[in-house]
């Protein structure tokens, strides 16, 4: 006998030719949906997209945190060295960003860097760290277009109990420039009418040091009122080449011809007072192209404010310079300079 035929585990295939399936049969019965299947199908998915948008929002606010000066501005005060210099960077990088340019108008900022300015300055500490973060409240604070925080940088300006703050000083004048350069534009939010303003300058203008000096020299030509414009006359006579420097290149932008002496020093290039002075050799190089660059701009500046000015001992300077071994670039710009002064020089012909 024969022994049975082995059972298989797969289907039987198709026939060729299925038998019709009745309409009672050719769908699963339907059943309805339970709790699993819709929190499969909407619950999680939705959960999903939660954390995306959560993940999303916290890159967007670490971004503009990152950023949002008026953020920063509450970040610097954090009592910690490390965060606080980051946040005091990044805030320098957004006042300088064009699309932050609205925020320095910003009146309860500014206030809130200056109260943390004066607590610093009450601090006195001379370590390094303080007195660094005092340079940058200055620098920062002279960067806004509002007159708030003006009286905390003249405190700043005139406050040296050790030789460490003399930078601070420096730093506060020279926010005081800025904000005289912005007011000197025609803004009127910010007029700089200060009652101890102009005696702070004039004060500082005869400090023993030589940096207060010269920084001041700077923001007096951007206040230019008449008794400033005197001292200025007087300081280009200072024994400190970059005092008396800035005074001529004060003296230039408003049209006075007491500059013209000093400015044919600065386009000398065998002139080395102001070389000199840099104790680095590798500073030397820069030195001298900067203040050849600046004597030319303010010889324009002289040029342009002063119609009837002798300018005839400049036209010579310029003429000698071209004819010496300079970079490209300066001898370019003098030789544009000798035009503009040339032509002022020529007699105006009226029909």
């Amino acid at each position: 006998m024969s022994s049975p035929a082995p059972q298989s585990d797969l289907p039987s295939p198709d026939p060729i030719s299925p038998a019709p399936i009745s309409p009672d049969n050719a769908l699963p019965e339907v059943e309805p949906p339970n709790a699993l299947f819709i929190l499969q199908l909407f619950v999680v998915p939705g959960i999903i997209v939660m954390m995306i948008v959560a993940v999303w929002a916290a890159f967007s606010w670490m971004a503009r945190g990152a950023d949002d000066p008026s953020i920063l501005v509450q970040k610097i005060r954090i009592p910690n060295d490390a965060t606080r210099f980051q946040y005091a960077k990044q805030l320098a990088d957004a006042l300088r960003n064009p699309r932050h340019e609205a925020f320095k108008r910003n009146s309860e900022a500014a206030e809130a860097l200056a109260e943390f300015l004066n607590e610093e300055i009450d601090a006195g500490s001379a370590a390094d760290k303080p007195i660094a973060m005092r340079v940058f409240l200055c620098r920062a604070l002279g960067e806004f277009q509002v007159d708030e925080g003006l009286d905390v940088l003249l405190r700043a300006a005139t406050t040296q109990r050790s030789d460490a703050e003399v930078a601070v000083r420096q730093s506060a004048i020279e926010a005081i420039a800025v904000r005289a350069e912005y007011a000197s534009h025609g803004d009127a939010r910010q007029a700089l009418d200060h009652p101890d303003l102009y005696d702070t300058l004039l004060t500082a203008s005869e400090d023993k040091e030589d940096l207060i000096r010269s920084t001041t020299a700077y923001a007096m030509g951007y206040l230019a009122t008449d008794n400033l414009l005197a001292k200025l006359e007087t300081m280009v006579d200072d024994p400190y080449p970059d005092a008396r420097y800035n005074a001529a290149l004060s003296l230039a932008r408003n049209g006075r011809t007491k500059a013209i002496e000093v400015l044919e020093e600065m386009l000398d290039v065998e002139e080395r007072a102001g070389i000199d002075i840099e104790l680095e050799e590798s500073a030397r190089d820069y030195k001298r192209a900067k203040i050849i660059i600046n004597a030319l701009r303010a010889s324009r500046l002289l040029a342009e404010k002063n119609r009837e000015a002798d300018l005839s001992r400049l036209v010579a300077a310029l003429e000698t310079l071209i004819q010496t071994n300079q970079p490209r670039p300066i001898i370019i710009e003098a030789t544009d300079t000798l035009i503009v002064l040339k032509k002022r020089a020529e007699p105006v012909i009226t029909p």
